[in-house]
């Protein structure tokens, strides 16, 4: 009879009361983001790394900040919703994303979306896409009026990545492409890719990338001390400061039209 009203009581704490994720004040924590998407967050030899990790690490001093295995993008949404990884790095807001995470709402960075396309294509605005095949990123987040134009404008086709754009592009497939600035060309950099490509100085539009957190993690309950921090930071310019360090040697002049 004992032991029956021991494991009955135990059975009561268990739910009444269920236990805590790990602490983050304590414990580890455990950051992910894109595997492509510098200066913020890309696969490097050692892992995922680029300024968003050390502006969490900046922000959480006191904690142990892991980073993910380099995933892919839906790996990485699915386990910060499970609760598996506690914050993401790089990350547009959208409402979908609001069942499952928390955004800081001091953007990390804003990031410009550009027009690439062939030299000599005839390609100097927005208007010249008009009537020309483009292509983009399926899952893409648009902001609101750039996504009326293009649907009333423009004939998008989506691919699972920047490669298969680039070589749509090299191949006369498409004869444009929509893509962020710096990753594209950090991108075509790094794989020695033999494409004659320039960009439309004005941006297509900007968009503001965020730090978000699993609102499985404890870390949600460090929210306002975590925006409070990252305003910190760019009052001081140290993400300027970062993103200048890790773009410097970039050339992003050598393609502008």
């Amino acid at each position: 009879m004992k032991n029956m009203t021991n494991t009955m009581l135990l059975l009561y704490v268990l739910f009444a009361f269920p236990l805590a994720n790990a602490s983050c004040d304590e414990g580890t924590v455990i950051a992910s983001g894109k595997t492509g998407y510098p200066p913020i967050s890309w696969r490097t030899p050692k892992g995922l790394g680029g300024l968003g990790y050390s502006v969490i690490e900046k922000i959480l001093p006191n904690q142990s900040v892991e980073r993910s295995t380099p995933l892919p993008w839906r790996r990485v949404l699915k386990m910060a919703e499970q609760g598996d990884i506690d914050i993401i790095v790089g990350i547009r807001e959208t409402e979908e994303r609001r069942k499952y995470l928390t955004f800081l709402p001091t953007p990390l960075m804003d990031v410009s979306q550009n027009i690439f396309y062939l030299r000599g294509s005839g390609i100097r605005s927005r208007n010249d896409l008009k009537g020309k095949a483009g292509g983009y990123i399926s899952g893409t987040v648009f902001d609101p009026y750039f996504e009326e134009f293009a649907k009333n404008n423009l004939r998008l086709e989506g691919v699972s990545s920047l490669e298969q754009n680039l070589k749509k592009l090299a191949r006369g497939r498409i004869q444009y492409l929509l893509s962020p600035l710096l990753p594209t060309i950090h991108y075509i950099k790094e794989n020695n890719f033999d494409i004659d490509i320039a960009f439309i100085a004005t941006p297509i539009y900007t968009t503001s990338e965020r730090i978000a957190i699993s609102k499985n993690s404890a870390c949600l309950s460090q929210l306002e001390m975590m925006d409070s921090k990252l305003q910190a930071l760019k009052n001081q310019d140290y993400i300027y400061n970062q993103f200048d360090l890790l773009t410097r040697d970039w050339d992003v002049l050598n393609y502008l039209n």
